[in-house]
């Protein structure tokens, strides 16, 4: 979660420097790819490191600890890609700080998204086969049994949701930039 409000930053800091933006020979999409890249790469490398120094410190199951270190990798690739998403549809490059480059709700909406589709993405992974049934009764759901439909449907919201919301980020960038 670390990603979760940083990313959201990435488009629009650029300030007055977009009419250089604006010159280069780049698509909205390129664009977006590239700082989408450019914040996972790091916010990863920092998300896992975490999460192997707690399995380091408190060993569990080998299973449990492959699939933390899956859920980490899938949060932080989701929370970049909502804050990417939020931070294309509203960039607000009169700024002369990079965290007022994002409109406030812009910002608020991206957080509330991502901790919404990291809960679907959470059950989802529980329900599948690989997921700790354990878990589901921690969740609340009264016995451990996993249901495959509702993991397709969450895994698929999870999934399905910053697609529709990157491409509805990239035709605002590229409105925003005068690509046609």
């Amino acid at each position: 979660g670390i990603s979760l409000g940083t990313t959201v930053f990435a488009i629009g800091a650029e300030g007055r420097g977009i009419d250089l933006v604006r010159s280069l020979p780049i698509s909205a999409s390129g664009l977006m790819r590239a700082k989408y890249f450019a914040y996972l790469v790091p916010i990863l490398i920092i998300s896992e490191t975490v999460a192997l120094i707690s399995l380091l410190a408190k060993p569990g199951p080998t299973l449990d600890m492959w699939l933390l270190v899956v859920q980490t990798a899938l949060l932080t690739g989701l929370f970049c890609a909502v804050d990417i998403a939020f931070a294309s549809a509203a960039p607000r490059f009169d700024r002369d700080h990079a965290q007022r480059s994002t409109g406030f709700f812009a910002r608020v909406a991206a957080c509330s998204i991502g901790l919404m589709l990291a809960g679907f993405l959470i059950i989802g992974i529980t329900h599948s086969p690989i997921g700790n049934p354990d878990l589901l009764v921690s969740l609340g759901q009264q016995s451990g049994d996993r249901s495959t439909a509702v993991a397709i449907v969450c895994l698929l919201i999870a999934a399905g949701v910053p697609i529709l919301l990157l491409r509805n980020g990239r035709k605002r960038l590229a409105r925003t930039l005068g690509h046609r």
